[in-house]
């Protein structure tokens, strides 16, 4: 049990390049991607930190875009308004 906790945050970190990062807010992934592509702005960034619903199926045939979670970040929700991308305020 002991060596799982010491690689634990190995593994965590791991999950850092490809997307999203557990425990992380929508907000956060947003503000963490837009510097890493700015030609692609935050259109970008939304394509990284985007969320589907699975509806307790095994395949993505049903699944749901779940919008961005753009709570206190006025000028996200200005970017997301103006690319189109789908945000609750």
């Amino acid at each position: 049990m002991r060596p799982i906790l010491l690689f634990l945050p190995l593994i965590l970190a791991g999950c850092h390049d490809n997307g999203r990062t557990p425990f992380e807010s929508d907000v956060q992934c947003v503000r963490r991607e837009m510097p890493i592509s700015p030609q692609l702005g935050f259109e970008g960034a939304d394509s990284v930190c985007q969320k589907y619903s699975d509806d307790g199926t095994l395949t993505q045939l049903d699944s749901h875009r779940i919008p961005l979670n753009l709570h206190g970040a006025p000028d996200l929700q200005a970017a997301a308004s103006h690319d189109g991308v789908p945000f609750t305020p």
